[in-house]
């Protein structure tokens, strides 16, 4: 099987039990609602699997495509017993009826459509045949997934052993697994499957977002923002060789974008969606983890009289975490970029804090360079403080506080390095603030709406004035 074909077969399989997730979350209460949000079925499918094969991985064991069939066919079988149970219990709900959009935002949402087509297009064309060739891309996450669909486990001589210590073995084995999948299906190893099958969770984690926002957000809104990541050259580029920053950066995206959704529409199946992605990201990178932090922190500020929600979905999270912390404890895989632990030695931490600043200062430059991410965090961050002055004042704490919550993590990580400073931000400031600016820019398209239906509330005394905007049913 060529390499296009293992990744499409994967992709349909993810998606399919991405479907039965839906309905087990209650994301999806009818049939009706899985056409209305199948859209988010493709990432959640990826979350569930990578979650269910970096475990696997833990106990010395591999997800395999048969196991994938087999997960596919359970998790479906599930749903559709738990739909059963939920129509015994009410019925299914209505769509959401919409005002008529006006010709400009028609034109908009058009033009944005007609960019992601065809900047999808140019990344196939460009993605098609190139080689796995950046360094983090074949020797961290390449190796990894070749090594775990070719021994059939994550064997511990590869995976502990110190011969493959420049590996970055503590890093989390979610993408390695999912990337294992269609690798198991090849009739040859071809590297480039690694790089497509990024360019699906990239693709997947778009229409995730717009899933989750396209009954609450305008088109012409939420289009131009999902446009205006995809035109990011980062974005494209960075999933292109293979490494693991753009896909954390969409499943931290979609994670806090269900959150927002749950801020402003507190329905407890937004909150799951939100805990399947951020629990997922956790496992991706080793930064997911206080991107994770920084979005449940924030949400127990804002999310008065909710915080035991809260406190149970990030509890989820930490449990899907904790098999991976306990296997890098039982077999002493050491971090050499960075200890968390190290934070409690005061008096090494109180000498180094005056890294903070410059690191600080560098990770902003980078995430405010036009050449990788145009205007995005601006437009993001221009969004959120309108929020906070005119709009929904809880969605705007949750957009400023992960933002800030992230660049302190991000920055305590300078902190902590044992690398010389300037190196070290030399070699990945670039790529690690991808996450967050994804995830900022997911929470724009909420934070313009929330923000116009406010004001239109104030202006004519009903939320139904905005164009585009929900109505009341």
């Amino acid at each position: 099987m060529s390499g296009n074909g293992a990744v499409l077969l994967v992709v349909a399989l993810e998606t399919a039990c991405g479907l039965g997730v839906l309905l087990l979350l209650r994301v999806a209460r009818s049939s009706r609602d899985l056409l209305r949000l199948g859209g988010l079925a493709p990432l959640a499918g990826m979350a569930w699997v990578g979650i269910a094969g970096a475990t696997l991985a833990t106990v010395g064991a591999r997800l395999s495509l048969l196991g994938l069939v087999l997960l596919t066919v359970v998790t479906c079988a599930a749903g559709g017993w738990s739909l059963r149970a939920a129509s015994r219990v009410r019925p299914p709900a209505d769509e959401p009826r919409r005002s008529r959009p006006r010709r400009p935002e028609m034109l908009v949402a058009a033009a944005a459509v007609a960019v992601i087509a065809a900047l999808a297009g140019f990344a196939l064309a460009a993605f098609h045949d190139k080689p796995l060739a950046e360094y983090d891309g074949w020797a961290i996450w390449g190796t990894k997934a070749r090594a775990i669909a070719v021994l059939g486990s994550a064997d511990t001589d590869v995976f502990t052993g110190a011969a493959y210590e420049r590996l970055h073995l503590e890093y989390p084995l979610l993408l390695p697994a999912l990337h294992a999948l269609p690798l198991q299906a090849l009739d040859a190893y071809w590297s480039n499957t690694i790089i497509l099958h990024c360019l699906a969770i990239g693709a997947a984690g778009l229409l995730a977002v717009w899933s989750i926002y396209r009954d609450r957000v305008r088109p012409a809104v939420l289009l131009a923002f999902l446009a205006a990541i995809a035109a990011m050259p980062a974005f494209l580029t960075q999933l292109g060789w293979g490494y693991a920053d753009v896909p954390l950066g969409v499943l931290v995206a979609a994670g806090v974008a269900a959150a927002a959704r749950w801020l402003v529409e507190p329905a407890t199946s937004w909150l799951a969606l939100a805990t399947l992605f951020l629990a997922a990201a956790t496992l991706a990178k080793n930064e997911g983890l206080l991107f994770a932090a920084g979005a449940y922190l924030t949400l127990v500020l804002v999310a008065r009289g909710r915080r035991r929600a809260v406190a149970a979905s990030a509890g989820v999270a930490a449990v899907v975490y904790a098999p991976w912390q306990l296997y890098t404890t039982l077999h002493g895989l050491e971090r050499p970029d960075f200890e968390l632990s190290s934070s409690f030695d005061l008096p090494w931490v109180a000498g180094r804090l005056d890294r903070a600043p410059v690191a600080a200062r560098e990770l902003l430059d980078r995430a405010y360079e036009p050449r990788q991410f145009g205007i995005v965090l601006v437009v993001a961050v221009a969004a959120a403080l309108l929020c906070l002055a005119f709009g929904h004042r809880p969605l705007g704490l949750f957009a400023a506080g992960f933002g800030l919550f992230s660049l302190a993590g991000l920055t305590w990580i300078y902190v902590l390095t044992p690398y010389d400073l300037d190196f070290y931000l030399s070699t990945n400031s670039d790529r690690v603030v991808v996450a967050p600016i994804v995830g900022l820019a997911a929470l724009a398209p909420l934070l313009v709406e929330e923000t116009a239906r406010t004001l239109a509330a104030r202006d004519g005394g009903q939320t139904s004035a905005t164009p585009g905007s929900l109505v009341t049913r």
